[in-house]
């Protein structure tokens, strides 16, 4: 329910955005081009079923996440970008004991715009993703606690708007994916919802 809070008012926020720069009087040329640095702050959503030890577990957490990225938007329609972020710890309950994941990712996009004038920008992006969540399972005083890693490079996808201020600046709302799938004993699944500022030159 809080992620969908969050989600709720960001949306909002990017829709009312336009109408506001609008007013505030902006170039009717398509979006703007040239590299940019951006930063952003959001909720990672990290799912895992599988089995320890014989035992099936089910594991559904997030934990607040942080990104860097950069860019060259080369065309108004077209672009590319790099991104790191640090994933959080998601923790919670897995079969009555801790468990808990630390994650990171590297992420490189080709990223297409839909530009509104210049003031406002709808995109979506496609790339990899490389990943690594290492997962601790705290089984209590009286039993032998399970460490893995998991790393890989996956597809990654990507959906957003941002708002393109006065100075160069954009205020970004989006939402990732990384297809990391089923591993043969573990199924995972996670997602990045997010709210970043970029400056571009």
């Amino acid at each position: 329910m809080r992620t969908h809070h969050r989600v709720f008012g960001l949306g909002a926020a990017l829709l009312l955005a336009p109408g506001v720069v609008a007013a505030q009087g902006s170039n009717p040329a398509p979006g703007w081009q040239g590299f940019y640095l951006g930063g952003g702050v959001g909720d990672f959503q990290y799912e895992e079923e599988g089995e320890v030890q014989g035992a099936q577990y089910s594991f559904d957490e997030s934990d607040t996440a942080y990104k860097l990225f950069a860019g060259y938007r080369f065309l108004p329609f077209l672009g590319v970008e790099l991104a790191y972020a640090d994933l959080g710890e998601p923790g919670g309950d897995a079969l009555g004991d801790r468990l808990d994941a630390d994650a990171d990712a590297w992420f490189g996009y080709v990223t297409g715009y839909l530009p509104v004038a210049d003031a406002f920008d709808f995109f979506g992006k496609v790339g990899m993703a490389a990943w690594e969540v290492d997962t601790d399972l705290d089984t209590g005083t009286n039993q032998t606690d399970f460490s893995v890693s998991h790393d890989g490079t996956d597809f990654a996808w990507g959906l957003g708007a941002q708002v393109n201020l006065p100075a160069n600046v954009s205020i970004r709302g989006e939402y990732e994916r990384i297809e990391l799938g089923d591993d043969g004993n573990r199924d995972r699944d996670a997602s990045l919802i997010s709210a970043s500022v970029l400056f571009h030159f």
